[in-house]
């Protein structure tokens, strides 16, 4: 009987020690792949870092570009009689457009400043209505057209000659945005151009 129970202690011993060999091994193999993968996600990060900052830069001028043939599209006599257009330049652009669709149309200012297209709003308030601070918002960066002198903007009349000079007499009827962005800083070679068409719908009544 004694004996019975010695070897019951002695291969219940064995047993819990080949267990903790067990999870060490398992702890081990699990730290091995844990690192493993680490080791991949860093070297493919590192890899394609250049990659993905561009296709990040890319999709947000996608979408800054999207607003920007939105609100052109909607231009109109501002909210105190101004003329629909109140700046046109390669760089910069202004105009009244409901962008809220509130009824009242906003000020709405599209500019370069370095690698930044930024938006500006104003919103009219008062009786009569006048325009008070811009609120600006970054809509794109890494943008190249200062830096390789490329215009953003151009404007034309409704027979397709281009405008420079804002006037009730040749108004624009549409205009074209032309938008370099390179998210990698390589230079030209990694340059990815977007471009796109809005034509002022209301310019027939300018």
């Amino acid at each position: 009987m004694q004996h019975s129970i010695h070897m019951k202690k002695i291969s219940a011993r064995f047993t819990a020690g080949y267990t903790l060999i067990e999870m060490v091994v398992v702890i081990g193999i699990f730290s091995l792949i844990l690192f493993a993968s680490v080791a991949a996600a860093l070297i493919f990060f590192r890899t394609n870092s250049g990659t993905l900052t561009q296709a990040y830069a890319v999709e947000n001028a996608r979408a800054g570009l999207q607003h920007i043939v939105a609100d052109l599209r909607g231009a109109q006599y501002g909210a105190d009689g101004s003329y629909p257009l109140a700046n046109i330049s390669g760089t910069d652009v202004a105009f009244y457009s409901d962008i809220n669709g509130d009824g009242v149309p906003e000020r709405v200012h599209y500019y370069l400043s370095g690698a930044t297209l930024f938006r500006g709003v104003e919103t009219a308030a008062g009786s009569p209505p006048a325009y008070g601070a811009e609120a600006t918002s970054t809509i794109a960066s890494s943008t190249q057209n200062i830096a390789e002198d490329v215009p953003l903007f151009h404007f034309y009349n409704a027979s397709g000659a281009e405008v420079t000079t804002i006037s009730q007499a040749n108004p624009v009827a549409y205009m074209t945005v032309y938008l370099i962005v390179n998210g990698q800083g390589n230079g030209a070679a990694g340059d990815y151009v977007l471009r796109s068409t809005a034509t002022l719908r209301n310019a027939s009544q300018f």
